[in-house]
């Protein structure tokens, strides 16, 4: 029986409630090369900024407007949203770039408070907005949870997926910015924010932050990189929990995100790993771990999306940029594997001869090309034609 519980206690679930040492975290969030891969918005520097007066100052807002609850029956206490006037000046406080606002850090630590952030979004003239945020902490409780009401035209509320309509926000009154602004108060740089494809909330919030994870990056896809697996498949799979019938609940999705994160930090990263994606690893993460370090170049930023993944480094190469000069620059700043993608018409002969005259000796330069899209599809036909005797027949 003693045996047993100690068997239990081995399997308890891991307190996210309370700080986390982030060395233990550290393999779970993304770098901000890896966040620049993955289309995340960027925060100014490497390195947080301190948090400014406003943002730690106890604002007395100047009206009643302290937002709509997205849950009315939920009891739990909610943080304060900040009135229009107090947001206005949190996110002047903390602007990054343009109508970006990033965290700011209170105080450093060697630990980190968890945080699980989910947006539904509704489509305006200038693209998805956030109509209705959600953050939860460590221990799966709303903290936040509002609607909000863009600014501009909505043109498709996206009823299906984000189970909102006209009428649904027929009455707010609460702004993008007082609910960005909320984020910023309780999110310190220093926490980990997690999320399921989070990247798309931080956009629809015009918010940058440091340290994030990402669910749908964390568990990956049989297929490999570039490919993700739904929150909802994943929710199925790994913590044998429907989600996601009918209309998406961004509190429901938060804590999915959540519970799934914590199952990586108790498990360790490889946890999940499955089929393909567990049998074939990743050549420039098995690189990696070989100390190897790896870059990839090129112009386009979908290549360098999918390529420059987890272990890689991603360069992007100027247009009109001489890329083998880029590339001879990656490998005299020290990297031991450059992978460039050189697209069509842009002479391959050239980069490749420009290339293999400049490397010294102990460099081995591999080329290796492929017929365009079109040609790669006639040939396949032709294969089946002539190995497929249905297809021959026809």
């Amino acid at each position: 029986a003693a045996a047993e519980e100690e068997d239990d206690d081995d399997d308890d679930e891991e307190d996210l409630g309370e700080p986390v040492a982030y060395a233990r975290l550290r393999d779970l969030v993304l770098s901000r090369s890896q966040l620049a891969a993955n289309e995340y918005p960027l925060p100014c520097e490497a390195a947080p900024r301190d948090a400014p007066p406003a943002l730690l100052a106890a604002d007395e807002d100047d009206d009643d407007d302290v937002g709509v609850a997205a849950d009315e029956e939920d009891d739990a206490p909610l943080a304060p949203l900040p009135g229009v006037e107090a947001a206005a000046r949190v996110v002047a406080a903390c602007a990054a770039d343009d109508d970006l606002a990033e965290t700011a850090r209170r105080s450093e630590k060697t630990t980190a408070r968890i945080w699980a952030l989910d947006c539904e979004m509704v489509r305006t003239a200038k693209g998805p907005t956030v109509a209705r945020a959600t953050l939860v902490d460590g221990s799966g409780n709303v903290v936040i949870d509002a609607l909000c009401k863009p600014p501009d035209h909505i043109v498709d509320y996206c009823t299906q997926w984000s189970g909102l309509d006209a009428s649904t926000l027929a009455n707010v009154t609460t702004t993008p910015d007082q609910v960005r602004a909320a984020v910023l108060r309780v999110v310190d740089a220093d926490d980990v924010l997690v999320g399921h494809s989070l990247d798309c909330d931080l956009r629809a919030l015009n918010l940058a932050h440091h340290r994030c994870a990402d669910t749908a990056l964390l568990y990956g896809h049989p297929r490999g990189p570039g490919y993700k697996k739904a929150l909802r498949t994943l929710a199925a799979e790994f913590l044998d929990r429907e989600i996601q019938i009918g209309a998406h609940d961004s509190a429901e999705d938060a804590r999915a995100a959540l519970d799934l994160f914590e199952l990586k930090v108790r498990f360790g990263p490889e946890f999940g790993a499955r089929g393909a994606a567990a049998r074939e690893e990743d050549c420039f993460a098995a690189l990696a771990r070989l100390g190897a370090r790896v870059a990839v170049v090129a112009r386009d930023e979908d290549v360098l999306r999918r390529r420059a993944t987890g272990a890689a480094s991603a360069v992007r190469a100027a247009e009109g940029a001489d890329l083998g000069e880029t590339i001879l620059a990656q490998c005299r700043a020290g990297w031991h594997l450059v992978a460039a993608r050189c697209d069509p018409g842009a002479g391959v002969d050239a980069v490749a001869a420009k290339v293999h005259a400049a490397l010294p000796s102990d460099c081995l330069l591999v080329v290796a090309t492929q017929p365009g899209l079109a040609e790669a599809t006639r040939l396949s036909r032709q294969k089946a034609l002539a190995t497929d005797p249905r297809a021959a027949a026809g």
